[in-house]
């Protein structure tokens, strides 16, 4: 080996060593201790192996948390699908105005109002929206009694409280997709939209066959982003709703971690993270497929 590159070895060994131990040992020993037995508030206990008992619990048993594990990604199904679905008809909304709007005052002030709440932190946001969704004295209540709206009990009903994450969820996250959406839009050749003029294509027209197959693969990136983002929704049903009323926001990411530092089953709580990563794999793999298709035979 050349002096230079012992050089470059000796200089890079301090961010190896530190990726190894903050990256590496943590995951292999997060493996490990899914297979695992551990209970941090009973140290008697000995750790025992348990093989696959930890995921079959999971997946099919009846975990600490009440909810398994199948049933809880079906909470975080819904309340992801519904905000996908919103955010990308929202912001392409946005986006298709903003970007046929001359008046460069009006484009920046958009621009500027609507990054406000991806600059808020998801825990204040859970907050603001607990109060804002109050029923006796809560703002969104007020303002829908005004059209003769009775109150509603947005996070302590069973069957609206996945609907009110779903709506903080796309009030923090839309500029996100507007603003990408956006870019999009620019990039797309003017020349396309003054030929199908031409043709006497009307915007109807143009958003099928022009913009919706130039932002397909834009589209897909979003998609991927902001699902990985839902699956690991913690911070906002945290201080929203904490999981309930009962279980019925259980997200997948709140159940691993009340499985951890509620109930303290370690082995568990890894077997639970485990479970999120394989499914976070198979999300990106499917993505990543459509995004980089492979190259045609010659």
């Amino acid at each position: 080996m050349k002096r230079n590159q012992r050089i470059g070895w000796a200089m890079l060994s301090p961010a190896i060593l530190m990726f190894l131990v903050l990256g590496i040992f943590p995951l292999v020993y997060s493996l490990w201790l899914s297979f695992h037995n551990m209970n941090l508030l009973d140290p008697s206990r000995p750790v025992s192996a348990v093989g696959f008992h930890n995921y079959a619990e999971l997946l099919f048993g009846r975990p600490l948390t009440g909810i398994t594990f199948l049933r809880s990604l079906g909470i975080t199904f819904r309340i992801g699908a519904g905000s996908l679905f919103l955010e990308l008809l929202l912001g392409l909304t946005l986006a298709i105005i903003v970007s046929r709007t001359r008046a460069s005052i009006l484009l920046r002030a958009m621009r500027s109002s609507l990054m406000l709440p991806m600059l808020i932190a998801p825990a204040v946001v859970g907050m603001m929206f607990r109060f804002l969704f109050e029923p006796s004295y809560g703002f969104i209540n007020y303002l829908l009694s005004f059209v003769g709206v009775e109150a509603i009990y947005w996070i302590s009903d069973p069957k609206v409280v996945l609907n009110a994450a779903t709506l903080v969820s796309v009030w923090e996250w839309l500029p996100f997709s507007f603003l990408v959406l956006l870019a999009g839009l620019n990039s797309i050749p003017q020349e396309q939209f003054e030929a199908a003029a031409v043709d006497g294509a009307g915007f109807f027209q143009q958003l099928w066959y022009i913009m919706l197959p130039w932002l397909s693969r834009l589209i897909g990136v979003l998609v991927l982003i902001r699902g990985v983002e839902l699956i690991r929704n913690f911070d906002v049903i945290y201080t929203l709703t904490y999981g309930g009323p009962g279980i019925a926001s259980s997200t997948l990411a709140f159940n691993a971690y009340k499985t951890g530092f509620k109930y303290f089953e370690m082995g568990q709580a890894a077997a639970y993270a485990f479970l999120i990563v394989i499914l976070i794999n198979i999300l990106v793999t499917a993505f990543l497929r459509y995004l980089v298709p492979a190259r045609e035979e010659r």
